[in-house]
């Protein structure tokens, strides 16, 4: 019996070892300018209520608080509102040949929270987070979160966030050990 907990042990070690791999981690910014006429069409309604519906959205990104400044993407994606005051977010930010030599062109950020909504006047709406669940191209295998900060402009009902992606990246390719099924 003794040698079967032995046994046991010994597996459950070697399962529960992970492999670590080395990352490298980077910090950037850019300004996601909300477009009301894009987020009206829903994309399924309730069936009792306010909760279910959803709506689409494709805003466009740039270096500085401007519309006219420099492109480097859109934030498209889709949100849904499973309560009254949250909203569940399900965001890709596409990268476009402009947006640097670091993307090599292109590259996407998925991104995946919830929304909380607030009264205008509360400034918890001021800021809000979701998780960097993956990438594509230079950014594949992208872990972390971006943050998102209303930037208030006087005189304007435009809506305005400063998105701060905080990025970790492997280091190299992992290799992969294949398994026949």
């Amino acid at each position: 019996m003794v040698d079967t907990k032995v046994l046991l042990f010994a597996c459950c070690l070697l399962l529960g070892s992970g492999v670590v791999q080395a990352s490298k981690s980077y910090k950037f910014e850019f300004y996601q300018h909300m477009i009301e006429e894009v987020d009206t069409p829903t994309v399924f309604g309730p069936k009792t209520g306010f909760v279910g519906t959803g709506y689409v959205f494709n805003n466009p990104a740039t270096v500085g608080q401007s519309i006219s400044s420099r492109s480097i993407g859109r934030v498209s994606g889709l949100y849904f509102f499973s309560s009254e005051w949250v909203a569940e977010n399900y965001n890709t930010v596409y990268f476009n040949a402009t947006a640097g030599e670091f993307f090599s062109g292109e590259g996407t950020l998925y991104l995946r929270g919830l929304w909380f909504i607030y009264e205008s006047s509360d400034p918890r709406g001021d800021y809000q987070e979701l998780a960097i669940v993956g990438g594509t191209q230079k950014l594949r295998g992208a872990q972390g979160h971006v943050e998102f900060e209303k930037i208030h402009i006087p005189g304007s009902d435009a809506l305005l966030f400063k998105v701060i992606c905080h990025v970790s990246l492997p280091e190299k390719e992992s290799e992969y050990t294949y398994i026949q099924l």
